[in-house]
């Protein structure tokens, strides 16, 4: 597969290679689809959030008890699927 570069990016692949970070253009090429497919997930699970949201499907934590009694359950509820996990096997 052959691509054509804006100047820009020709030089920031350059740079990139000048760094020995890379072996070759594709590594560093390879490393930006990676980046741009984590970004990506990013986004989707963002509006993941933002539907949940507009659904009414969260809480309001108000003060540190909310907080602490919130992150409890999420440790219980961890907790508890490793443990199935750990059944299944």
């Amino acid at each position: 597969m052959e691509i054509s570069l804006k100047p820009e990016h020709e030089k920031l692949l350059q740079e990139q290679l000048k760094s020995g970070r890379y072996q070759g253009p594709s590594e560093v090429v390879g490393d930006a689809l990676e980046l741009l497919h984590m970004r990506q997930e990013e986004i989707r699970l963002v509006q993941v959030g933002i539907d949940q949201i507009e659904r009414g499907e969260f809480r309001t934590l108000n003060d540190e008890t909310d907080v602490d009694t919130f992150v409890e359950e999420i440790e219980a509820s961890s907790k508890a699927r490793r443990a199935e996990k750990s059944k299944a096997l």
